[in-house]
């Protein structure tokens, strides 16, 4: 693709042969698909890859939308080829290391390094993760073989972009390093034999003085009551031990008010070890003092966002075998506290692993831990390695986890220090895989199911690596920036930027929530409801709204459907609320529902006739091309500056129907309408 997801990853490593050594990029289904795609599908791959890019709007792209259509499609076809023929030869190590290697060495064509963002890696990761998953049925029909290529794609991709953030990381501290040795800092020198100080023009601003309307010694009238005899104690105690300082201390300014100082000194002395001369720094860093409160709320947020995530969060010490984090998901998941484990440490799991997967979970273990100590500091070259075992529930049971873990810290020898993992109950899926071994006879149904949670699991995993991590790295990000000493940004403020990021993260989680909690649909009742009543009732409760938007709801004669009463009533209410969310401006929206009988053999197995309910408005509609899009978790066709919401509300509907043992369906046309067509199988 123009040489843009060739070139915008790169890696800086010093030894190519360590890198081929990854045996987690030794692919064995990968290339065959790779050799297919490069003797059929490049001209259709590379036009593809172009109307993504356009669609996403990927910022690096901007620099190359000026070329030519033609060059584009060149470009695009050469990068193509050496991509897959990477993958073909089975060296997708290799084509990291040459790839990654020209960002790290400012070789980009077009751009310079510094040019790329987090979002480039993320949307193109994307981008080409879909295109090679578009043409996976022109190569095989077989669902296992497709299984496991989809494997081998993530498992590169997780590679691929953990090791392009780093160095995405690396060089915006690098850039955050060059800025700070830039900062200017008021400083003083006190001759001691003299007795004389002399302070920069820097310190008489900080204190908000004219420098020549107070001497130097008499600063010392400003320092806060409760801070001056410390002050007095820290500077007697450098100059009698001729150690450094380095304290902070509050002033009150002449006009009100007060200031938090950050104050660091050194200490001469004569060949009689007698202390001639002191000088040192001083530098406001109230802001950042007041902003260290708000940091510490922020990071409870995270603590509480972090306790509503479904998948087990922890990191530990590899040598106390001490955790420093883990979140409540323990509880959620296994049904053990997280204080027991946190006074336990590692050695709380041991005994409730499987007999069968101790001695596999701890060899592989100690290999990857082995590896890592290898690598040394070699950050950029840390690896995420996969485990899957079963554990002992509280209840009893064994459930079967997928643990994901990678270095969370070094010491100061590079060696492996703490370990974060991220843990999710797969238990299902192993379950079902099981299922598809031992019931022969029912492997058409079968597959269907398990392709359709393989969808929801890429879909929930897309999620967790780039959704929910890209708030997460910014916050992280913000507070590293607050953390050294740094504010602002231009036009913002980085306090603000984290909490809006919390805020975003929050109505994601929430979105999860609510959408996992229509998976529940066995503990919910199923009765014979009258569509009309229900639809009266909605509107009642939406009243203030439709008035509002001087909305219309045109209802026809609707039947009575046995079904859950409060997922129905879900699925009507969220239509009508993204009817009136994009109806178009000046127009009253319209809303018309109505019913009819359809006959629809070999749609569904076990369905030939079904209760078509329709829901039409007149807002802004959309291309039929993103029929099916709408419906995926988080997809949205607007900015969320342009229409408010997660991006969420489709997808629910999708799964009431679903748990219907029904099916949705859209169409649009822009600037006059949408529609959706909903199938109840009759019974």
């Amino acid at each position: 693709m123009v040489n843009i997801t060739d070139t915008i990853f790169p890696l800086a490593v010093n030894d190519e042969a360590d890198l081929a050594e990854n045996h987690s990029l030794n692919f064995t289904h990968l290339p065959g698909y790779a050799l297919f795609l490069l003797q059929n599908k490049i001209p259709e791959i590379v036009r593809t890859q172009l109307k993504l890019f356009r669609k996403l709007n990927v910022p690096v792209f901007k620099y190359f939308s000026d070329l030519p259509e033609k060059e584009l499609e060149d470009r695009g076809a050469s990068s193509t080829g050496i991509f897959l023929q990477a993958f073909a030869d089975n060296k997708a190590a290799n084509y990291i290391n040459q790839q990654l290697t020209g960002w790290v060495n400012n070789q980009l064509p077009l751009i310079s390094r510094n040019n790329i963002k987090a979002e480039d890696i993320t949307l193109i990761s994307y981008i080409r993760r879909s295109v090679l998953r578009t043409y996976l049925p022109w190569y095989t029909t077989d669902l296992e073989m497709i299984i496991k290529i989809l494997q081998e794609i993530d498992t590169y991709t997780t590679e691929f972009d953990t090791r392009s953030f780093k160095i995405l990381f690396s060089i915006q501290e690098e850039l955050h390093t060059e800025t700070k040795e830039l900062a200017q800092l008021g400083n003083w020198i006190w001759d001691l034999k003299k007795n004389v100080i002399t302070w920069s023009d820097e310190i008489f601003n900080i204190y908000q003085l004219d420098p020549q309307n107070i001497a130097p010694e008499n600063l010392v009238t400003y320092n806060h009551p409760d801070d001056a005899a410390m002050v007095q104690d820290q500077m007697a105690i450098s100059r009698q031990t001729l150690h450094p300082h380095d304290f902070y201390y509050r002033i009150l300014l002449p006009g009100g008010g007060q200031k938090t100082l950050h104050a660091k000194g050194r200490v001469l002395a004569d060949e009689n070890g007698e202390a001639y001369r002191m000088f040192g720094t001083l530098q406001d860093v109230t802001k950042e003092k007041e902003m260290e409160m708000q940091v510490m709320e922020n990071q409870m947020i995270i603590q509480k966002i972090a306790d509503l995530t479904p998948s087990m969060i922890a990191a530990y010490n590899i040598n106390t075998g001490k955790y420093m984090f883990i979140n409540q998901a323990i509880n959620s998941l296994l049904g053990y506290t997280r204080e027991e484990v946190l006074e336990k440490g590692t050695a709380f799991f041991v005994p409730i692993i499987h007999p069968d997967d101790v001695q596999p979970l701890l060899e592989k273990n100690a290999l990857a831990i082995s590896e890592a100590n290898r690598l040394k500091m070699s950050s950029d070259k840390e690896f995420i390695v996969e485990f899957l075992y079963r554990i002992k529930h509280a209840n009893g049971g064994y459930r079967w986890m997928q643990t994901f873990g990678t270095i969370f810290n070094r010491n100061k020898n590079g060696k492996v220090e703490d370990v974060i993992n991220i843990s999710i109950d797969v238990t299902d899926q192993v379950n079902i895989s099981d299922e598809l071994k031992a019931k022969h006879r029912e492997l058409e149904e079968t597959n269907s199911k398990l392709a359709h949670k393989n969808k929801e699991l890429e879909a929930f995993t897309y999620i967790a690596s780039h959704d929910l991590q890209e708030p997460l790295r910014k916050i992280k990000f913000f507070v590293q920036q607050i953390q050294d000493g740094q504010t602002t940004t231009t036009g913002s403020n980085y306090n603000a930027r984290v909490s809006s990021e919390v805020s975003r993260m929050q109505h994601m989680i929430n979105g999860l929530l609510e959408y996992s909690q229509m998976t529940k649909e066995d503990n919910a009742p199923f009765e014979q409801i009258g569509l009309g009543a229900l639809l009266a009732e909605i509107k009642n409760g939406m009243a203030d709204e439709l008035n509002e938007k001087q909305a219309i709801i045109q209802i026809s004669q609707l039947p009575v459907l046995r079904g859950i009463r409060l997922q129905l009533y879900q699925l009507f209410s969220n239509l009508i609320h993204n009817s009136l969310k994009y109806s178009r401006t000046g127009v009253a929206p319209t809303i018309h529902i109505y019913s009819e009988i359809v006959e629809m053999p070999g749609k569904l197995p076990n369905a030939s006739s079904f209760i078509k309910i329709t829901h039409a408005d007149n807002g802004i509609g959309f291309e039929n091309e993103y029929a099916e899009y709408i419906f995926e978790l988080f997809r949205r066709l607007h900015s969320k500056n342009a229409y408010s919401g997660t991006g969420i509300g489709l997808t629910i509907c999708k799964r009431i129907l679903e748990n219907h043992s029904g099916f949705i369906e859209a169409t649009g046309i822009p600037d006059q309408g949408a529609t959706f067509n909903m199938y109840f199988p009759v019974d």
